[in-house]
């Protein structure tokens, strides 16, 4: 079948986001051909040969009439993108066999994959899908905030204290960014074999427990029975483990008096284990001798429509209105 062309006034022309591409090469032809200055008999020329021109009708191009002179090979040369497969929780590690560290990554991994959030609360989501990097700040013991810290990977903070105490407001993002560093680790763990991952909810904590390591032995163990006390006191000792303790501001005052005095003494003793505390602004860095205190910052305007476009409406209309509003926002130029 021909392909066929017509001209109409810009006006006349409806807006189409999809064209095939032999027209769009024919149309681009016939705007070279029509408006090279000098050679517009030799262009009106070579668009007669390949189809008459009726008056008041397109012309009709016969597909047979395109490249019959041409007589050598060309070859269309084109780069192939490499795109890297979506960072989920689930995918952080995967056990290749039945070692007991191995299960208790896999099963901490799948226990911790799903999270509830303050815009989307009655749905689980990944909290690696929906990830967005936030800014930190640093607070001193009177509460007073230095400047941002934009480099919030977990090696970039470990230089900065192996003691860290992240703060924030109820639902700006603590549970979700302590997770993506746990799941950071245990990708870093599947890497390199360094340091072992250990993420607890201190709102398990029980008075009955005698010690810290009791604890973290009880809370792994709840991944993987086939772990031993031994082996996880062996760890500790060797400092090849992380600590990620999220939300000890969730924890009954009783508990926390005991919970606080048993990880003063941890510190004492393992001074080389690194370990993320998170807990809401009112439990200060003075609370946790030792622990250097960031708070997480609002989000940035640009930093929130990144947010909000990740998250999976069931109104695709509202999500782009909504996005629409944070860009004109006066609040969403500063902060969300």
């Amino acid at each position: 079948t021909g392909v066929q062309t017509c001209a109409l006034p810009i006006y006349q022309m409806e807006i189409i986001s999809e064209i095939p591409l032999e027209n769009l090469l024919i149309a681009a032809w016939h705007f070279v051909l029509m408006h090279r200055q000098g050679m517009i008999a030799e262009g009106r020329a070579t668009l007669d040969r390949w189809g008459a021109k009726v008056p008041g009708k397109a012309r009709n191009f016969g597909s047979y009439a395109f490249g019959s002179n041409i007589l050598h090979s060309i070859t269309a040369v084109y780069p192939v993108l490499q795109t890297k497969p979506k960072q989920t929780a689930a995918n952080s590690f995967k056990p290749l066999n039945r070692d007991p560290i191995d299960v208790f990554l896999h099963n901490s991994c799948a226990y911790y994959g799903s999270v509830y959030t303050v815009i989307a609360p009655s749905t689980s989501v990944d909290p690696e899908i929906i990830y967005t990097h936030a800014d930190l700040a640093l607070v001193d013991k009177f509460g007073f905030h230095g400047g941002r810290i934009k480099e919030t990977s977990l090696h970039d903070l470990e230089v900065r204290s192996r003691h860290l105490h992240i703060t924030g407001t109820g639902g700006i993002g603590k549970t979700i960014q302590m997770r993506h560093w746990f799941f950071e680790s245990v990708r870093d763990y599947e890497k390199t074999g360094a340091r072992i991952p250990v993420f607890i909810e201190p709102k398990e904590y029980k008075l009955t427990d005698e010690s810290l390591c009791d604890y973290i032995i009880r809370s792994m163990q709840s991944h993987n029975e086939d772990l031993t006390a031994d082996s996880v006191k062996q760890l500790i000792k060797s400092g090849k483990i992380i600590l990620f303790f999220d939300g000890a501001d969730e924890m009954s005052e009783e508990n926390f008096n005991q919970f606080q005095k048993q990880l003063d003494d941890f510190v004492k003793l393992y001074p080389d284990i690194l370990i993320l505390l998170s807990s809401r602004p009112s439990y200060s860095d003075i609370t946790f001798q030792g622990f250097t205190s960031l708070e997480i910052q609002r989000l940035t305007q640009s930093q929130a429509i990144e947010l909000v476009s990740k998250i999976n409406y069931c109104d695709s209309d509202a999500k782009k209105r909504f996005i629409a509003e944070l860009r004109k926002s006066e609040i969403g130029r500063a902060h969300v």
